[in-house]
């Protein structure tokens, strides 16, 4: 954990750690319900001012005022407490805004034929929910390399209850879908196959019957045609 937008922050009484710690983190110390934020990494210039105020005034208080002294100690807590939660709802804000600008990017290209004039025919078929589904897994697709995961559950959102194998012989993915096979979704998943998966990637659909797996019974049954 690092930044404030990673944390709980609602839950959470952020104050200003004063001892040493990683000049790359934000979040370092955990107290309790009480987190140290190091406010040098990119919030120097809101909290130097606002410490240099109170460490003035304090160094003005004499020792005998101790009461005067504990009241401002709570008053610059309060304020950093504050701040930090408006900081973390803001760096929240700013984090789902820019999300949705390059899911908006990716509707965009879609829409235009960048991904080809069947894929843009597809997409202009789906519900609103297959959309952001689409759109959300596309972009994190980009941001991590394309990960496998990622196609098995936008598959698994298209279709419940599909399972994916990878086939250890040769990395073949092995597909069960427990839909019926029909054209609107013979395109979906045509879509998804193209949107995810590399060029060459070899996958055998297995649509409302699940084939056969050696040293699994439960997927062995009567005129089952393949076995793996």
């Amino acid at each position: 954990m690092s930044f404030l937008w990673q944390t709980d922050f609602e839950k959470k009484t952020f104050y200003v750690e004063d001892r040493f710690f990683s000049p790359y983190m934000e979040i370092d110390n955990l107290r309790g319900s009480k987190l140290g934020v190091n406010p040098f990494l990119r919030f120097r210039n809101i909290f130097v001012p606002i410490l240099e105020h109170f460490s003035t005034e304090e160094g003005t208080f004499s020792l005998n005022n101790i009461q005067d002294i504990e009241r401002r100690r709570r008053e610059r807590e309060e304020i950093e407490n504050v701040l930090f939660q408006y900081l973390a709802r803001l760096d929240t804000v700013r984090g789902k805004h820019l999300i949705s600008l390059q899911e908006d990017g990716i509707e965009k290209e879609i829409k235009e034929g960048r991904y080809g004039s069947f894929v843009k025919q597809i997409f202009a078929k789906l519900n609103d929910i297959e959309r952001n589904t689409v759109k959300s897994y596309l972009l994190q697709h980009y941001k991590r390399n394309g990960k496998i995961s990622f196609y098995r559950e936008v598959v698994q959102a298209f279709f419940p209850g599909s399972v994916l194998y990878i086939h250890s012989a040769d990395k073949k993915l092995l597909l069960y879908i427990p839909h019926n096979r029909e054209k609107d979704k013979e395109e979906k998943l045509w879509m998804i196959d193209f949107l995810f998966l590399d060029a060459g990637q070899v996958t055998d659909v297995y649509w409302n019957e699940h084939f056969g797996i050696l040293g699994r019974d439960w997927s062995m049954q009567l005129d089952t045609l393949v076995l793996y």
